[in-house]
C-alpha cells in the first residue's frame, strides 16, 4: 500500500505555526510588490501605422511640391494664331464696357477700370474729339483697334 506524507496535526489554540506562515506570505507579497514597482515598465509596442502613414504622407508632399514631369506634363504653347484671336477677344470686351460707358455717361472713360473692365492687359487711350485706341501686344503679337473704325 503507498505511503501518504504525514498530515501536520490541527493548529492548536495558542499555536503559532499559523501566525507564522501568514507573516511569511505577507512578507513575501510585500517584497514581491517592492520588486515590481522598482522593475522599468516594458517597452511600448511600436506600431509602424504612424510611421509608414508619415512615409506617404512626406511622399506625396514632395510630389506636388517638385511636381516631376512625368506626373504633371507642361502645358502647351500657344501658337500665335491663338494668341491672336485671344487678344482679338479681350479687345472687343474691352471696347463693349467703353461703349457702354459712352452710352450710360454721355462721355468716354478716363481708363478702362472706370468702365468696368481692366486687368486684361488692354491699354486705353482717349484720342480727341470722342475716339479712343484700344492696343495690346504680347511677343510677337501687337494689335490696335480704333473707335473709327467699324
Amino acid at each position: 500500500m503507498p505511503q501518504t506524507p504525514p498530515t501536520p496535526p490541527p493548529a492548536q489554540p495558542g499555536d503559532r505555526r499559523a501566525l507564522k506562515e501568514a507573516f511569511q506570505n505577507l512578507v513575501k507579497s510585500e517584497a514581491d510588490r517592492v520588486h515590481a514597482a522598482h522593475q522599468p515598465p516594458p517597452p511600448p509596442r511600436r506600431s509602424l501605422v504612424p510611421l509608414v502613414g508619415g512615409v506617404i504622407a512626406i511622399g506625396l508632399l514632395l510630389i506636388l511640391l517638385l511636381q516631376p514631369a512625368w506626373l504633371f506634363p507642361p502645358p502647351p504653347q500657344e501658337s500665335p494664331a491663338l494668341r491672336e484671336a485671344s487678344f482679338r477677344l479681350a479687345i472687343y470686351r474691352e471696347a463693349m464696357h467703353v461703349e457702354a460707358y459712352r452710352r450710360a455717361k454721355g462721355s468716354l472713360p478716363q481708363n478702362l477700370v472706370e468702365a468696368g473692365g481692366g486687368g486684361s492687359g488692354v491699354v486705353f487711350q482717349a484720342v480727341p474729339p470722342d475716339g479712343y485706341t484700344l492696343t495690346v501686344s504680347y511677343g510677337d503679337v501687337h494689335l490696335t483697334y480704333s473707335s473709327s473704325e467699324p
